[in-house]
Protein backbone atom coordinates (compact mmCIF):
# COMPACT_ATOMS: atom_id res chain seq x y z
CA UNK A 1 0.00 0.00 0.00
CA UNK A 2 1.53 3.51 -0.82
CA UNK A 3 0.58 6.13 1.63
CA UNK A 4 1.68 9.68 2.37
CA UNK A 5 1.28 11.62 6.08
CA UNK A 6 1.31 15.08 6.07
CA UNK A 7 2.23 15.97 9.89
CA UNK A 8 4.01 18.65 11.11
CA UNK A 9 4.20 20.17 8.16
CA UNK A 10 5.92 17.73 6.54
CA UNK A 11 4.82 15.07 3.92
CA UNK A 12 6.21 11.76 5.11
CA UNK A 13 5.59 8.01 3.71
CA UNK A 14 5.23 4.81 5.00
CA UNK A 15 3.55 4.08 8.55
CA UNK A 16 5.28 6.05 10.93
CA UNK A 17 4.68 6.00 14.52
CA UNK A 18 2.80 8.93 15.91
CA UNK A 19 0.99 8.18 18.75
CA UNK A 20 2.94 6.89 21.79
CA UNK A 21 2.03 4.54 25.05
CA UNK A 22 1.41 8.28 27.00
CA UNK A 23 -0.30 9.68 24.54
CA UNK A 24 -3.95 10.58 25.77
CA UNK A 25 -5.43 9.44 22.09
CA UNK A 26 -3.88 6.14 22.54
CA UNK A 27 -6.08 5.18 25.94
CA UNK A 28 -8.17 7.51 26.19
CA UNK A 29 -9.40 7.82 22.55
CA UNK A 30 -9.40 11.30 21.78
CA UNK A 31 -9.21 11.12 18.35
CA UNK A 32 -11.79 12.30 15.90
CA UNK A 33 -11.27 11.39 11.79
CA UNK A 34 -13.41 12.01 8.93
CA UNK A 35 -12.79 9.55 5.30
CA UNK A 36 -13.23 10.94 2.30
CA UNK A 37 -12.22 9.18 -1.15
CA UNK A 38 -11.37 10.21 -4.49
CA UNK A 39 -11.20 8.36 -8.16
CA UNK A 40 -10.80 9.05 -11.71
CA UNK A 41 -9.63 12.54 -10.57
CA UNK A 42 -12.44 13.85 -8.58
CA UNK A 43 -12.74 14.11 -4.50
CA UNK A 44 -16.78 13.96 -3.96
CA UNK A 45 -17.48 16.47 -0.98
CA UNK A 46 -14.34 16.77 0.02
CA UNK A 47 -15.25 20.24 1.62
CA UNK A 48 -17.58 18.41 3.69
CA UNK A 49 -15.65 16.20 4.92
CA UNK A 50 -12.97 18.42 6.03
CA UNK A 51 -15.55 20.42 7.68
CA UNK A 52 -17.34 17.98 9.49
CA UNK A 53 -14.02 17.00 10.89
CA UNK A 54 -13.39 20.35 12.52
CA UNK A 55 -17.00 20.10 13.76
CA UNK A 56 -16.31 16.89 14.99
CA UNK A 57 -12.80 18.34 17.07
CA UNK A 58 -14.90 21.07 18.26
CA UNK A 59 -17.61 19.29 19.85
CA UNK A 60 -14.97 16.01 21.45
CA UNK A 61 -12.96 18.65 22.95
CA UNK A 62 -10.07 19.44 20.91
CA UNK A 63 -8.75 22.44 19.46
CA UNK A 64 -8.26 22.22 15.57
CA UNK A 65 -5.01 23.57 14.85
CA UNK A 66 -5.84 23.88 11.33
CA UNK A 67 -9.00 25.21 9.59
CA UNK A 68 -11.39 23.33 6.93
CA UNK A 69 -9.66 25.31 4.66
CA UNK A 70 -6.82 24.18 5.41
CA UNK A 71 -7.16 20.54 5.98
CA UNK A 72 -8.99 20.44 2.00
CA UNK A 73 -5.52 22.76 0.80
CA UNK A 74 -3.32 19.89 2.38
CA UNK A 75 -5.70 16.98 1.01
CA UNK A 76 -5.74 18.26 -2.42
CA UNK A 77 -1.72 18.95 -1.88
CA UNK A 78 -1.73 15.36 -0.94
CA UNK A 79 -3.78 14.00 -3.92
CA UNK A 80 -0.94 15.83 -6.20
CA UNK A 81 1.38 13.24 -5.42
CA UNK A 82 -0.26 10.44 -6.74
CA UNK A 83 -1.42 9.69 -10.28
CA UNK A 84 -4.51 12.02 -11.30
CA UNK A 85 -7.01 9.12 -11.52
CA UNK A 86 -5.84 7.37 -8.48
CA UNK A 87 -8.39 5.86 -6.17
CA UNK A 88 -7.34 7.31 -2.88
CA UNK A 89 -8.73 7.33 0.40
CA UNK A 90 -8.46 10.62 2.31
CA UNK A 91 -8.11 10.47 6.27
CA UNK A 92 -7.71 13.78 8.14
CA UNK A 93 -7.76 13.43 11.95
CA UNK A 94 -7.11 15.33 14.77
CA UNK A 95 -6.17 13.62 18.54
CA UNK A 96 -4.98 14.87 21.87
CA UNK A 97 -1.41 14.18 22.79
CA UNK A 98 -2.42 15.13 26.57
CA UNK A 99 -4.77 14.73 28.98
CA UNK A 100 -6.36 17.65 31.14
CA UNK A 101 -7.32 18.21 34.59
CA UNK A 102 -6.26 16.56 37.77
CA UNK A 103 -7.15 12.97 36.30
CA UNK A 104 -6.01 13.36 33.16
CA UNK A 105 -9.38 11.94 31.41
CA UNK A 106 -10.19 14.77 29.46
CA UNK A 107 -7.99 15.84 26.40
CA UNK A 108 -5.98 18.84 26.80
CA UNK A 109 -7.76 20.87 23.89
CA UNK A 110 -4.18 23.14 23.73
CA UNK A 111 -2.24 19.71 23.26
CA UNK A 112 -4.64 18.85 19.85
CA UNK A 113 -2.36 17.52 17.04
CA UNK A 114 -3.12 16.85 13.12
CA UNK A 115 -2.24 14.38 10.64
CA UNK A 116 -3.48 13.92 7.20
CA UNK A 117 -3.20 10.49 5.53
CA UNK A 118 -4.31 9.75 2.23
CA UNK A 119 -3.48 5.86 0.51
CA UNK A 120 -4.46 3.91 -2.19
CA UNK A 121 -7.69 1.96 -2.19
CA UNK A 122 -8.44 0.43 -5.52
CA UNK A 123 -12.44 0.81 -6.08
CA UNK A 124 -14.74 -2.29 -6.87
CA UNK A 125 -16.81 -1.96 -9.34
CA UNK A 126 -20.92 -2.33 -8.21
CA UNK A 127 -21.97 -5.66 -8.26
CA UNK A 128 -25.30 -7.53 -7.40
CA UNK A 129 -24.93 -8.98 -3.83
CA UNK A 130 -27.34 -10.86 -1.39
CA UNK A 131 -29.38 -8.87 1.04
CA UNK A 132 -29.42 -10.75 4.53
CA UNK A 133 -33.21 -10.08 4.81
CA UNK A 134 -34.53 -10.93 1.46
CA UNK A 135 -31.79 -12.68 -0.11
CA UNK A 136 -32.10 -10.19 -3.06
CA UNK A 137 -29.10 -8.57 -5.08
CA UNK A 138 -28.41 -4.72 -4.95
CA UNK A 139 -25.47 -2.49 -5.97
CA UNK A 140 -24.44 -1.49 -2.48
CA UNK A 141 -23.08 -5.00 -0.96
CA UNK A 142 -23.80 -6.84 1.76
CA UNK A 143 -25.45 -5.21 4.60
CA UNK A 144 -27.20 -6.18 7.55
CA UNK A 145 -28.49 -3.80 11.32
CA UNK A 146 -26.02 -3.34 13.43
CA UNK A 147 -26.36 -5.02 17.02
CA UNK A 148 -25.40 -2.07 18.67
CA UNK A 149 -28.30 1.10 19.31
CA UNK A 150 -26.90 4.47 18.57
CA UNK A 151 -26.35 6.34 21.97
CA UNK A 152 -29.16 9.05 22.55
CA UNK A 153 -27.44 12.53 22.73
CA UNK A 154 -27.91 12.76 26.76
CA UNK A 155 -26.37 9.12 26.99
CA UNK A 156 -23.37 9.71 25.03
CA UNK A 157 -21.23 11.83 22.27
CA UNK A 158 -23.42 11.54 18.84
CA UNK A 159 -22.03 14.19 16.67
CA UNK A 160 -18.05 13.60 16.24
CA UNK A 161 -17.02 11.13 13.84
CA UNK A 162 -14.67 8.96 15.74
CA UNK A 163 -13.20 5.09 15.36
CA UNK A 164 -15.44 4.01 18.58
CA UNK A 165 -18.90 4.64 16.90
CA UNK A 166 -17.64 2.47 14.13
CA UNK A 167 -19.42 -1.39 13.41
CA UNK A 168 -17.52 -4.48 14.51
CA UNK A 169 -19.61 -7.36 15.18
CA UNK A 170 -21.23 -6.80 10.92
CA UNK A 171 -17.56 -6.68 10.20
CA UNK A 172 -17.18 -10.03 11.30
CA UNK A 173 -19.90 -11.62 9.63
CA UNK A 174 -18.90 -10.81 6.77
CA UNK A 175 -20.99 -7.75 5.83
CA UNK A 176 -19.62 -5.19 3.92
CA UNK A 177 -21.72 -2.29 5.95
CA UNK A 178 -23.74 -1.80 8.48
CA UNK A 179 -26.97 0.77 9.34
CA UNK A 180 -27.16 1.46 13.01
CA UNK A 181 -30.42 2.72 14.56
CA UNK A 182 -31.95 4.99 17.20
CA UNK A 183 -33.54 4.10 19.84
CA UNK A 184 -36.85 5.08 18.12
CA UNK A 185 -35.61 2.64 15.08
CA UNK A 186 -35.10 5.28 12.81
CA UNK A 187 -31.44 5.50 11.03
CA UNK A 188 -28.90 7.16 12.55
CA UNK A 189 -25.77 5.91 10.62
CA UNK A 190 -25.12 4.01 7.73
CA UNK A 191 -21.69 2.78 6.82
CA UNK A 192 -21.00 2.56 3.04
CA UNK A 193 -17.78 0.53 1.97
CA UNK A 194 -15.28 2.68 0.71
CA UNK A 195 -14.41 -0.30 -1.79
CA UNK A 196 -17.63 0.51 -3.35
CA UNK A 197 -18.27 3.67 -5.65
CA UNK A 198 -20.91 4.82 -5.10
CA UNK A 199 -22.66 8.12 -2.61
CA UNK A 200 -25.65 7.08 -0.28
CA UNK A 201 -28.70 9.70 -1.34
CA UNK A 202 -30.90 8.61 1.55
CA UNK A 203 -31.24 11.31 4.52
CA UNK A 204 -30.12 9.48 8.14
CA UNK A 205 -32.39 11.95 10.02
CA UNK A 206 -35.69 10.85 7.06
CA UNK A 207 -35.21 7.61 6.37
CA UNK A 208 -36.64 5.01 9.05
CA UNK A 209 -36.52 0.95 8.57
CA UNK A 210 -37.78 -0.89 6.46
CA UNK A 211 -37.19 2.28 4.14
CA UNK A 212 -34.94 0.92 1.53
CA UNK A 213 -31.55 3.21 1.76
CA UNK A 214 -30.75 3.60 -1.99
CA UNK A 215 -26.89 3.84 -2.74
CA UNK A 216 -26.51 5.48 -6.24
CA UNK A 217 -23.50 4.60 -8.27
CA UNK A 218 -21.47 7.58 -9.01
CA UNK A 219 -22.53 8.92 -12.68
CA UNK A 220 -25.42 7.20 -13.10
Amino acid sequence: MTAIHYIDGTWIEGDPPILGPLTHATWMASVVFDGARAFEGVAPDLDRHCQRLIDSANSFGLRPVVSAGEVQEIAEDGRARFAKDAALYIRPMFWAEKGAGKFYVMPDPESTRFCCTLFEAPMAEPEGRRNREDGGGDRCGDRQLDVFAEAVEDAGRTDPVVGISEPRKDVSQEFDHAVALRRDQGVARCWIPTSVRSTATASATETTVPTTIWVVPMGE
